[in-house]
């Protein structure tokens, strides 16, 4: 996954206007990845997370990403973007 972030950052330094967010973005989503709080990382796919009913137990990291009323989401915004 670290991998796969790492291609996305390069991607916005080679596209500055092609991606609505920002390199802090992707710093985050790294370390709420490797933290173990949100559930979306914990296992291995859907199937596993209704097996061990993830949804009880932790919350998916993209409602504290995603969430409209967040001040937070604005710092994660690309000025550049088009």
């Amino acid at each position: 996954f670290l991998q796969f972030l790492a291609c996305v950052w390069h991607l916005t330094q080679q596209f500055p206007c092609a991606f609505e967010f920002n390199g802090d973005f992707l710093l985050d989503l790294h370390r709420r990845s490797v933290s173990g709080i949100y559930g979306t990382f914990c296992v291995n796919g859907p199937r596993d997370r209704a097996d061990f009913q993830m949804h009880l137990k932790t919350v998916a990291v993209w409602d504290s990403f995603l969430d409209p009323g967040a001040v937070v989401q604005k710092q994660y915004l690309n000025p550049l973007y088009k």
